[in-house]
């Protein structure tokens, strides 16, 4: 497995922070320069969750590699002499997510009063079952999609993101939306919903009881609004 990831990876340019973007074909810009996590990927889209009893902050994050790579514009009216290549989404060997070292997707805590990370646990269990995988006593490894949280009195509330949107590759997101327990990261409670959420979870008090909202999505689903009862 080790060396079919780093023969995909070798097929690119890539480099610490910063490594700028070469042209595509030539021996130093190869098909392009990985991009880790990606313009879709890290903590880009989702956003975080603070608490500010607490001042921690939550910070969902995915995998989502891209390439991008310089080509002369083929688009008779352009005046641009380099364009951006449009490249698909780089995937790893036996159809994994990405050539890189898992979690996929996690879940951070961060003590701002500190500067601390106070915890760090993969969202979703992945492909573990993966048969490249088999023989192995995996941990969740993450299921990558875009993510948003909520942070409530005691919990955080965090779905596995849409397969569909934009720059999200068919079979990324699960149906799984989860509470983790806002000091350790422990699942404490988790359903499959009828899509991923794509949206931020929201959440309101109605005659003493509270509420999640999330919207739900997905490329076999056409979307609706799921409101979830806490106990």
């Amino acid at each position: 497995m080790k060396a079919e990831s780093k023969k995909i990876v070798d097929e690119y340019n890539y480099g610490p922070l910063y490594t700028p973007p070469g042209v595509v074909g030539t021996p130093k810009g190869k098909k392009g320069t990985i991009y880790l996590p990606g313009t879709n990927g890290g903590a880009d889209w989702g956003g975080a969750a603070f608490d500010p009893e607490t001042g921690i902050l939550y910070v969902p994050s995915t995998h989502m590699p891209d390439i991008i790579g310089l080509v002369h514009s083929e688009h008779p009216e352009s005046n641009m002499p380099w364009v951006k290549r449009a490249w698909p989404k780089m995937l790893g060997p036996q159809g994994l997510p990405d050539p890189f070292k898992p979690p996929y997707a996690k879940l951070t805590a961060i003590d701002l009063n500190k500067g601390e990370i106070l915890w760090a646990v993969a969202n979703g269990d992945g492909l573990k079952n993966h048969p490249a995988f088999k023989g192995l006593s995996l941990p969740a490894i993450g299921t990558p999609g875009r993510n948003a949280a909520i942070v409530t009195k005691s919990l955080v509330f965090m779905g596995e993101g849409s397969d569909t949107g934009v720059g999200v590759p068919a079979g990324f997101g699960g149906k799984m939306f989860r509470a983790f327990d806002k000091k350790t990261g422990r699942i404490v409670w988790e359903m499959a919903l009828p899509a991923g959420v794509s949206n931020s979870p929201m959440t309101y008090m109605v005659n003493g009881k509270q509420y999640i909202l999330v919207a739900v999505s997905g490329r076999q689903f056409p979307g609706e609004l799921v409101a979830l009862a806490l106990p």
